[in-house]
């Protein structure tokens, strides 16, 4: 008997900022009533991050889950921030930018982007320098 299972994953490398930094690996779960229409940092380097996964790097991995017709403002805590917003579930338009499941743009130097759920959105937004 053969069973197949679907599995959906991602897996992000980001290199840390100092030299021999030891790699690790961290598991964490998040309640979900906490990424509910707004973006929770699950990646951070900053300490105001406390539920967060440290990094030893200038990046944020924030999750958000968007209700359907929500309007979203993600504003960026680095100068000249680079965004890269992933669709993991739903439709949204992202500054003009139309966007389904397993979609994804990247903005260069910005400070502020308008996130709209034209369906109920799972999205997840990397953010760097």
């Amino acid at each position: 008997m053969l069973f197949h299972t679907r599995v959906n994953f991602l897996q992000i490398w980001i290199l840390p900022n100092k030299v021999d930094v030891s790699p690790r690996y961290e598991q964490r779960t998040f309640d979900p009533e906490k990424l509910r229409n707004t973006f929770l940092p699950i990646v951070s380097p900053l300490k105001s991050d406390t539920d967060a996964v440290s990094i030893q790097q200038d990046a944020i991995i924030s999750l958000a889950e968007i209700d359907e017709g929500v309007t979203l403002n993600y504003i960026t805590q680095f100068k000249h921030s680079y965004c890269y917003f992933f669709v993991l579930e739903g439709e949204v338009n992202i500054d003009q930018e139309h966007l389904h499941k397993r979609d994804a743009l990247a903005l260069t130097d910005v400070t502020k982007t308008t996130i709209t759920a034209i369906t109920t959105t799972k999205i997840l937004c990397i953010e760097t320098v």
